[in-house]
């Protein structure tokens, strides 16, 4: 499975960013861009920032990729609360591992809540 799209907040828009992602993912990124704040430092230059001044209005497919940003942010905090936010693992591979366990474990309490919910209506 390949990644299509890295959505990030505005705290992530920077030139950079955008370069790497694209480059070493090889996925279109969705960053809002910083409006310019004076003497702040935060401009509208550079291409990949160009471009989502571009793409990112109302109605677009760009817009509505993220649009779905909350329900990512909200599943990665019930997954969290639920099995700890900690990896103590410290190699890579156990690191991913670890992580997909996590999510098979939020997945399963999900099931288990909506099954005995169903079953009690019954």
């Amino acid at each position: 499975m390949d990644i299509f799209r890295m959505v990030h907040d505005k705290g992530c828009d920077g030139e950079n960013i955008h370069e790497h992602l694209r480059s070493h993912l090889g996925c279109e990124t969705v960053i809002p861009v910083r409006k310019s704040r004076g003497n702040r430092g935060f401009s509208q230059h550079g291409f990949y920032r160009r471009q989502m001044l571009r793409l990112l209005v109302p109605g677009s497919d760009y817009q509505r990729t993220y649009n779905q940003r909350p329900q990512v942010e909200c599943t990665n905090f019930m997954i969290k609360t639920h099995t700890g936010s900690h990896i103590l693992a410290r190699n890579e591979r156990s690191k991913i591992n670890v992580g997909i366990a996590k999510v098979l474990a939020h997945n399963c309490k999900i099931v288990c809540e909506h099954d005995m919910d169903w079953k009690l209506k019954v």
